[in-house]
């Protein structure tokens, strides 16, 4: 017996296969019970694959919580550090055009 090419049966198997591709497919499997058996596995294999469900992953806040945190700190002391050289600066201007 003459079977089709393994890449014929994906399209066939997720139903984009041509209406003549489908039909032929569709005698063959009537026909040949080899490939009827491997065709039902994979059928099976899709059911079983669509049905898994992956286990939820950290939420992202949790994940980058850490990350956060030392983020809003290096802000917050660079924020100060510029806050008290703008001072400095100020007060060196005040006290420089004081003395003239």
């Amino acid at each position: 017996m003459n079977h089709p090419k393994h890449e014929e049966w994906p399209p066939y198997l997720f139903g984009e296969a041509n209406p003549t591709a489908r039909q032929r497919l569709s005698r063959h499997l009537q026909a040949c019970s080899e490939c009827r058996e491997e065709i039902d596995a994979w059928q099976r294999s899709l059911v079983r694959l669509d049905a898994w469900k992956l286990p939820r992953s950290e939420k992202t806040h949790e994940l980058f919580a850490p990350a956060l945190k030392w983020a809003a700190a290096a802000a917050l002391v660079l924020g100060l550090g510029f806050g008290v050289a703008r001072l400095n600066s100020a007060t060196n201007a005040l006290r420089k055009f004081g003395s003239n």
